[in-house]
């Protein structure tokens, strides 16, 4: 199992931030603190209000940068919010300074408006927002399975954004990016469109129909996996990242804005996390779908001028319709019949194989004077194949030993691998157009033995080189 994880319940604690400090304020604001001394002299502070984020990161105890800070904070919040604080400081005066500080904070209500359409005053620009969300909640991280769990809701987060987004392609509204500065999954999932006054009610219908769209088909492979090597991407990249106070007081202010009061330790959960994404099977997606998208859940805000109660509810009733006709599909890992068919389906010919075969050979064992005398017999090769998949294409070399020798050998000769790598890239380019790319990462990666997630993350930076060498040096 998962690096044991199960294992370590009996003696968890130990591996969760047990030196967090937490307050409430007076004023209702919720406070958090851990003292760290890495780096010295160093407080990271992080605010959480509605979906939004602040932060700032002094050196030398600035109490002068700070008071700045939070008197922005306190001038400027809207609702009750939470304070992260890690660093180089006393926790309890940290607390009082604070509760002195958010005297005449004023008395937010707290209290959510139930009903599924809101509408704010908005006087500022010519700018009207429509928004659609659904509630989102996360389970504290206890085990593999809720790991498995978080990690999917912050995929799907991702994947339904996205979607939503591109909904709205061809129109003149801005879709509000604000939130994509969360890494984990937040209490909600949806979107806010910034649009003229006039457009409102047609990006509230399309927002609509994009989710009825989820609803009845999901998320193919391609979006799945790219989704994943896009996460799996960013862990690793956090993996890099020194403990510090910054670190920490990020990572505690993600878990505070998806709601989790309870989290495991920085590294244990980074590393742990790698592992869980690359078997996250597809199902999950579905299944969180499912339980997410509830339309009576569904939260509906709009500012600007006031649309009328009818325009809205007859869009409702249109395209809000709370049905689901989404299968949850049955727990395949990458070596199921559904992952392999797409590659298996495109067939490569025992003439084309020798072709390939031959042209692989002569790349790797001639000499760049000898295949300067054999241009023409060269290109020939090369005209004769250049119509295979790029992965069937790799797929075969990469599968016999032989080949993937000559490649080894070819691709020491600068001028080879120029030409090999620009080839390829056209025919990528080709099938891209197509979308017939994603789709064959695990056939091609049960044939050849790569890490999907890796052969993804080449594909999605266009880096045909580097996946050329990964693959010679598997």
């Amino acid at each position: 199992m998962l690096l044991g994880l199960l294992s370590f319940l009996g003696t968890f604690c130990p591996l969760f931030a047990a030196a967090i400090q937490f307050y409430t304020l007076t004023s209702g604001v919720r406070v958090w603190v851990q003292e760290s001394t890495e780096p010295p002299e160093m407080i990271s502070l992080r605010v959480i209000e509605e979906g939004k984020k602040y932060g700032l990161d002094v050196f030398g105890q600035d109490a002068g940068e700070i008071d700045r800070f939070f008197t922005h904070v306190k001038a400027h919040a809207t609702s009750s919010f939470d304070v992260i604080a890690v660093g180089d400081l006393e926790g309890k005066a940290f607390v009082s300074w604070m509760e002195n500080k958010m005297q005449g904070l004023p008395a937010f209500l707290g209290k959510e408006n139930p009903s599924q359409v809101r509408y704010k005053e908005n006087s500022e620009g010519s700018l009207a927002e429509i928004s659609l969300f659904y509630p989102l909640a996360v389970s504290p991280i206890t085990s593999e399975e809720t790991l498995k769990q978080f990690w999917c809701a912050v995929v799907f987060r991702q994947l339904f954004g996205k979607k939503l987004q591109a909904s709205l392609d061809g129109s003149a509204s801005e879709w509000d990016s604000s939130g994509d500065t969360f890494f984990f999954p937040q209490k909600s999932c949806g979107g806010r469109v910034k649009c003229f006054p006039s457009e409102r009610l047609d990006v509230l219908t399309k927002l609509l129909i994009a989710v009825q769209e989820i609803k009845k088909e999901g998320f193919t492979i391609q979006e799945w996996n790219i989704a994943k090597a896009e996460m799996i991407k960013r862990v690793k990249a956090t993996l890099r990242l020194p403990p510090d106070s910054a670190v920490l007081a990020t990572y505690f202010s993600e878990n505070v804005a998806s709601g989790i009061t309870y989290w495991p330790s920085y590294p244990f959960f980074v590393s742990s996390s790698v592992q869980v994404l690359k078997d996250l099977p597809r199902s999950m997606v579905h299944q969180i779908a499912k339980s997410v998208i509830v339309d009576k859940e569904r939260l509906i805000e709009y500012s600007g001028a006031k649309i009328s109660e009818g325009e809205i509810q007859n869009a409702l009733m249109l395209y809000g319709a709370d049905t689901f006709d989404l299968p949850v599909l049955e727990e395949q890992g990458n070596t199921s019949d559904e992952a392999l068919a797409p590659y298996n389906a495109i067939p490569v010919t025992e003439a084309e194989e020798k072709l390939v075969w031959e042209l692989i050979d002569k790349l790797g064992n001639k000499s760049i004077v000898g295949l300067t005398f054999a241009a023409f017999e060269m290109n020939r090769l090369g005209d004769k194949v250049r119509h295979i998949h790029p992965l069937r294409f790799l797929g075969y070399i990469f599968s016999d030993p032989y080949l993937k020798k000559c490649m080894k050998k070819a691709f020491e000769k600068t001028l080879v691998r120029n030409e090999f790598v620009k080839g390829l890239s056209e025919k990528f380019h080709k099938e891209f157009a197509q979308d017939n790319v994603y789709q064959l990462v695990p056939g091609f990666c049960k044939k050849t033995g790569a890490d999907p997630d890796e052969v993804n993350s080449f594909i999605q930076a266009y880096q045909w080189q580097s996946l050329v060498e990964y693959l010679i040096n598997l």
